[in-house]
C-alpha cells in the first residue's frame, strides 16, 4: 500500500509539471497568433516600435521594453533604445537610461550606450555623462567614457579630455586618459599626449600616464616608456616609470 501511495504521488506531480508546460506552451502559441494577426491586419510590430522610438515618453519606452524584454523579442528591446538614444535629445536619452537602470533592465541600456557614443558627436557624449553624473548614474557614465576609449581614434577622445576639462571635471577627465593609457596601443597614446601635451590638460595627463596598469604586461609597460622618450615627452615617461612597483624597475 504504501508503495502504491508513493508511485500515485509521483504520477500527481508529473501531471501538475504537464499542465504548467501546456500553460506556457498555450501563452507562446497566442503570442505567435497575435504577432501573426499584426502582421496580416497591414499594422505590423516593428510599425508599432518605430511609432513608439518618435513620440514615446521615457516611461512609456522603459513599460514597452520591459514587456519585450519578458519575451522571445529581447533584442527588439535592446533596438529600440538604441535607435532612440541615437536622435532623441540628451535630457531625454538620460532619462530613459536612468529608468532602464531603475527598473533593472541594465543590458539594454548597455546595448545602446555604445551604439550612441559610435554614432553622435563627441559634445554629445559630454553632455550625457554629465547628466548622469548629475542624477547619481556612475555606472552608465563610465561605461560612456569606456566607449569612448575603445571606439574611436585618437582625435575624439582628446576633444571630449578638453570638453570636460573646460567644464571642470577633473575626476571624469582622469578616468577617461587613464582608461586610454590602459586599452589604447602605444601609437594611439602617443597621438592623444601629441594633442594635449601643449595645453593646460599637461597635468592630468601626466597623472593619468602613471596611474596603475595591472592590465598590461610588462613589455607593454616598457615599450611605452621607450617611445615616450623617444618622442620627447620625458615627465610622461618620467611618471610612467615612477609608478612601478621596486621590483618591476628592476
Amino acid at each position: 500500500m504504501a508503495d502504491l501511495r508513493r508511485q500515485l504521488e509521483d504520477t500527481r506531480v508529473e501531471l501538475r509539471v504537464a499542465e504548467e508546460r501546456s500553460h506556457a506552451l498555450e501563452k507562446q502559441l497566442d503570442a505567435a497568433e497575435e504577432l501573426l494577426n499584426e502582421c496580416v491586419s497591414g499594422v505590423s510590430l516593428m510599425e508599432v516600435l518605430k511609432a513608439a522610438d518618435r513620440t514615446a515618453s521615457a516611461p512609456e519606452l522603459v513599460q514597452l521594453v520591459d514587456g519585450l524584454a519578458t519575451s522571445p523579442r529581447g533584442a527588439i528591446a535592446s533596438e529600440l533604445v538604441t535607435s532612440m538614444s541615437r536622435c532623441r535629445p540628451v535630457a531625454e536619452v538620460q532619462a530613459l537610461f536612468g529608468a532602464l537602470y531603475g527598473a533593472g533592465l541594465h543590458k539594454h541600456a548597455e546595448a545602446a550606450l555604445r551604439a550612441m557614443v559610435a554614432m553622435r558627436p563627441v559634445a554629445d557624449t559630454a553632455d550625457l555623462v554629465r547628466e548622469l553624473l548629475r542624477t547619481g548614474l556612475q555606472e552608465p557614465a563610465a561605461a560612456l567614457l569606456q566607449a569612448a576609449v575603445e571606439l574611436h581614434g585618437p582625435d575624439d577622445p582628446a576633444e571630449l579630455a578638453r570638453i570636460l576639462h573646460c567644464r571642470g571635471h577633473r575626476e571624469v577627465l582622469l578616468v577617461l586618459l587613464s582608461a586610454t593609457v590602459i586599452h589604447r596601443d602605444v601609437a594611439e597614446i602617443l597621438a592623444v599626449c601629441s594633442l594635449l601635451v601643449a595645453s593646460s590638460l599637461y597635468d592630468a595627463l601626466v597623472q593619468a600616464v602613471s596611474c596603475p596598469a595591472q592590465d598590461r604586461v610588462c613589455a607593454e609597460l616598457v615599450e611605452l616608456v621607450i617611445a615616450l622618450h623617444e618622442s620627447g615627452f620625458w615627465p610622461l615617461a618620467d611618471a610612467r616609470e615612477a609608478a612601478w612597483p621596486p621590483t618591476s624597475r628592476n
